[in-house]
């Protein structure tokens, strides 16, 4: 959702955390376990879908804008949100608006090794929770401070 939100109105963010989100509305159902999805979203298959989800549809609403600062996240071994998805989605971001003159940062994190949702472990989901809150802090000029 959120990627989709920030294709169609940048101008409201600072910044953009997508958790493993699924960009593909038109072949997210061939992957995995994208199929059991189709009576939530539709499915580009079925008979007048493709007006829908081509309105929305996060890897085919992108435009030549600058966005707000982007980090998107997946798992290198998510079976449940290919990871293409975030690949995907991201390589066309970078490719239509990451020559727009001031562009904001554009990231994908990807966990080696981790599946839907990030790490696999304590360590590694507490390294991705402290990567977020850090590009937060980052791109909006928050200070942290350390106890």
């Amino acid at each position: 959702m959120v990627t989709a939100v920030a294709n169609q109105r940048p101008d409201l963010f600072a910044a953009v955390i997508g958790h493993v989100p699924v960009t593909d509305m038109m072949r997210y159902h061939m992957f995995t376990g994208g199929h059991m999805w189709s009576g939530e979203y539709g499915c580009s298959e079925e008979q007048g879908a493709v007006d829908y989800l081509m309105k929305y549809s996060p890897l085919h609403t992108i435009h030549p804008v600058k966005y707000p600062a982007m980090l998107i996240l997946t798992g290198d071994h998510d079976d449940r949100v290919v990871p293409l998805h975030t690949y995907k989605y991201m390589a066309e971001l970078q490719n239509t608006a990451g020559s727009i003159k001031d562009q904001n940062p554009l990231i994908m994190r990807i966990e080696v090794d981790g599946g839907h949702s990030g790490g696999s472990n304590r360590m590694s989901k507490i390294t991705e929770t402290v990567d977020v809150y850090a590009f937060i802090a980052k791109v909006t000029g928050t200070k942290l401070q350390s106890q």
